[in-house]
């Protein structure tokens, strides 16, 4: 049985000496933040050397994950349950196999606000907005922001996901940016 979202089985596993894990995880964003966290404490305090291994999205390291050639991979509840039915973002390819362990971060949505610095235009409102500017990015590249030094505000919502999560974070950044453009060039 493989796993996905799976750490707790390695902190217990006292003959793990020296193996080598991989851990899928995304290229960018939370997911790949998060992923680098736990492969960082797991490898420090478990006995486990794990390695991230960014790929597009979870479409493209969940197959792997379920045919036993990586052994962990990070996804939300939801994402899993497309996954193992095949639904959505890998429509028609199952992956049976793979099994949630652990929940590592309860699904909370909060506003973020973009801030100032070389990474501000990472937090999914693209780079014109001001640095008051609040939103989301949401799942499937969606997103909704407001700037109150502009009185701009943009929403995008997709009905699909988009298997290519690097490509869904810059169409998002880059609809952001047009339609904060379309102000500033009053």
């Amino acid at each position: 049985m493989k796993c996905l979202l799976s750490l707790l089985g390695l902190l217990v596993a006292g003959s793990a000496a020296a193996q080598v894990v991989g851990l899928g995880t995304t290229q960018v964003g939370a997911t790949f933040q998060l992923s680098t966290g736990i492969a960082k404490v797991v490898s420090d305090k478990a006995g486990v050397q794990m390695r991230t291994q960014p790929m597009a999205g979870a479409a493209q390291y969940a197959p792997l994950v379920n045919a036993g050639e990586i052994e962990f991979g990070i996804s939300n509840v939801v994402e899993l349950n497309y996954l193992v039915q095949g639904r959505a973002i890998i429509e028609g390819r199952k992956n049976p196999e793979l099994r949630m362990v652990a929940r590592l971060v309860p699904w909370y949505n909060g506003l973020v606000v973009k801030g100032e610095g070389e990474r501000a235009h990472m937090r999914g409102m693209g780079r014109v907005v001001g640095p008051r500017a609040f939103g989301h990015n949401g799942a499937a590249g969606q997103i909704a922001w407001a700037d109150p030094d502009t009185g701009v505000s943009f929403c995008f919502l997709t009905n699909g996901i988009d298997e290519h999560e690097l490509r869904q974070w810059r169409r998002s950044a880059g609809l952001a940016n047009r339609a904060a453009a379309c102000v500033v060039a009053r």
